[in-house]
């Protein structure tokens, strides 16, 4: 089998873990706020934290539509902004294009 037929099952793997992760993560925020020990104290926060830039970062994952490659050591993640349910304008807001002087 070639690298071509296993993408669109890899394609759906990833965005079935990316969901589970999500899920995961907004269920432990509460679990951490009301169930942790008061002694964890500064702790707590940061796995709030963690947890809430996890959910985020999924977010971003699942409108964004990264592709991944890696060549050696090198490890490159790249958005297509045809595959990208986000507009074009912001994408190249968030990119600073904007800022650029021709």
């Amino acid at each position: 089998m070639t690298r071509y037929t296993w993408l669109p099952i890899f394609n759906k793997i990833q965005k079935g873990c990316t969901c589970f992760g999500m899920t995961v993560n907004a269920l432990l925020v509460p679990l951490i706020i009301f169930k942790s020990p008061k002694d964890l104290d500064l702790y707590k926060y940061m796995m709030i934290y963690i947890a809430c830039f996890e959910i985020f970062f999924g977010c971003v994952e699942l409108l964004t539509i990264p592709d991944f490659f890696t060549k050696g050591s090198s490890f490159f993640v790249m958005v297509d902004p045809r595959k990208t349910i986000i507009p074009q304008g912001w994408i190249q807001s968030a990119d600073c294009k904007d800022l650029l002087v021709d």
